[in-house]
């Protein structure tokens, strides 16, 4: 249904500082990334923070542009929409929506509940003040929000309800398509559990499908269908959930996996990092420099991402056996 083919995404550096040669230049978010959801599919992109997810994310729902590369949408190219007359972009941008990380800094300050969840439909439809109003109704009862607080401002709420405040406005519209970005990173752990099973909820509801971003291994293995790795702006391996979970293949993943099951028996549920160090990068791997399997040809030439078996794609020069 959504699939992105070879996009990059370089976004110029202003900051000399960035660079040891003093010289101002550019930063590669995203480097040559093929990726589809299905439709009624979830996909779970995972990786450690700044490797490029949100980035992803937003090229694939054409709010920001790819530098080079296609993004499709039932086999067109985005630019078929974002070139059209408004209607017609308008129809295709109310199918494809997103959830934002931060739920404190995503809502109008300003706009109560009930204001914020008619905004898509004043935006979308020709329905009248009191048909919106019944469905906002709906939307408030769908996600699970009390009746009452549809005249509250974002600032009293607490940040599980305004985060369902955000997935009913997502939803507005009946998308066939959203990015999950990051939904649960703000969230106490007694929350993220609700929200999980809320998104659940709406998929087999809805028939929606899912691009979940997020650092948490457990919650993506509960609600994805299948799991991408992303490194340093890079796929380095795609699975099916369960098998990528039981035999992750790629080192990178490996480690991104051993890392999370030692956080959670430390009770350290909060935090998302993981303690690699990159390298500079080269015209080799980008892991290359921490991988316990590197040899001469991991640094001298990128590997490609390839199909391993039905279903499982690896970017690896030694594969395990």
């Amino acid at each position: 249904m959504v699939s992105v083919e070879e996009v990059t995404k370089i976004f110029p550096a202003n900051r000399r500082s960035l660079f040891p040669s003093g010289k101002a230049g550019s930063v590669t978010a995203v480097d040559r990334v093929s990726l589809s959801v299905a439709d009624n599919e979830i996909v779970a992109l995972i990786g450690e923070s700044g490797c490029g997810k949100t980035t992803l994310g937003k090229i694939m729902l054409g709010i920001i542009p790819a530098s080079d590369g296609k993004v499709l949408f039932d086999g067109h190219r985005l630019e078929e929409f974002t070139s059209s007359g408004r209607k017609e972009y308008m129809d295709w941008r109310r199918r494809y929506q997103m959830v934002f990380q931060d739920p404190y800094s995503s809502l109008n300050p300003r706009l109560t509940v009930r204001q914020t969840l008619a905004e898509p439909f004043i935006l979308h439809t020709g329905l009248d003040t009191a048909s919106v109003r019944l469905k906002v109704d709906e939307l408030i009862w769908a996600v699970g929000l009390d009746s009452g607080v549809d005249s509250c401002l974002p600032g009293e709420l607490s940040g599980g309800q305004r985060q369902r405040v955000n997935i009913a406005r997502a939803l507005a519209c009946q998308p066939r398509f959203i990015v999950c970005d990051e939904p649960l990173a703000t969230l106490d752990a007694s929350v993220k559990s609700q929200i999980v099973n809320l998104l659940v909820g709406i998929h087999r509801q809805y028939g929606v499908s899912y691009l979940f971003i997020s650092h948490d291994l457990p919650a993506a293995r509960y609600i994805a269908d299948r799991v991408a790795v992303m490194y340093r702006g890079s796929l380095v391996e795609t699975a099916p959930t369960e098998l990528f979970f039981n035999r992750p293949r790629h080192p990178y993943s490996q480690i991104l996996l051993a890392n999370s099951h030692q956080r959670y028996r430390d009770g350290r549920l909060s935090d998302p990092s993981v303690p690699i160090t990159h390298q500079p990068g080269s015209t080799g791997c980008k892991f290359a420099g921490q991988c316990p399997r590197a040899a001469a040809v991991c640094f001298s030439a990128q590997p490609l991402l390839i199909q391993t078996e039905p279903d499982s794609f690896l970017a690896c020069h030694l594969p395990p056996g």
